[in-house]
C-alpha cells in the first residue's frame, strides 16, 4: 500500500513549494535485504535511496525502450549486434578496400575488420544511458536474429489462413 505525506520544499527564491511524495513497501528476504544494504553501503547511499534510484532507473528504461520514442533502441540494436556478430571485413586491393563475407575465405594483402566509428560509440553510449539491461537484451536479441537468420521460419501472414 502506498502511503501519501508533504513535504515542504524550500526553493532559491526563498518560497515554499508543497511537494506529494509517495511511500512504497515491499517485504525482502533476508538475503535480498542484506544485499541491497551491502550495495547501498559501498556507495555510501541509504537503503532506500538505492531502492529509490534503482526503481525509478529500470522504471525509466523500461518505459524508453517499450515504447515508440525519439530514440530508435531497435536500430541502434541491430546496429550494434551487426558489429558484434557479423562484423564488415574488408581486403585491401589493388584498388582499395573491398566488403567480404566472414568467415575470411579470401586471402588479399591485408585484412580489416571494421570497428564502431565515433557517432556510432555515442549511439551506444545514449542507447545504455536511456535504456540500460532493456537495450542489451534487445541487443542480445538481435545477435540471436542474425546468428540464426539462416533457420528461420518464414512468419506466418494471418490473411492466408482464411
Amino acid at each position: 500500500m502506498a502511503k501519501k505525506k508533504q513535504v515542504i520544499v524550500e526553493s532559491a527564491d526563498e518560497d515554499s513549494v508543497a511537494e506529494t511524495t509517495t511511500t512504497l513497501s515491499t517485504r525482502l528476504s533476508s538475503e535480498q535485504k542484506e544485499l541491497i544494504e551491502q550495495a547501498a553501503q559501498l556507495q555510501s547511499w541509504t537503503s532506500s535511496h538505492l531502492l529509490r534510484i534503482a526503481a525509478v532507473e529500470r522504471a525509466a528504461h523500461i518505459v524508453n525502450t517499450g515504447r515508440p520514442s525519439q530514440f530508435p533502441f531497435g536500430l541502434a540494436a541491430e546496429k550494434l549486434a551487426s558489429r558484434l556478430c557479423t562484423p564488415e571485413l574488408l581486403v585491401k586491393r589493388e584498388e582499395g578496400w573491398e566488403k567480404i563475407q566472414w568467415p575470411i575465405e579470401d586471402e588479399g594483402d591485408e585484412v580489416k575488420v571494421v570497428s564502431l566509428g565515433l557517432n556510432d560509440f555515442h549511439e551506444l553510449q545514449e542507447a545504455l544511458h536511456l535504456g540500460g539491461t532493456e537495450f542489451m537484451e534487445q541487443v542480445v536479441d538481435a545477435c540471436q536474429r542474425q546468428l540464426s537468420a539462416v533457420g528461420l521460419p518464414e512468419p506466418i501472414d494471418p490473411a492466408t489462413l482464411y
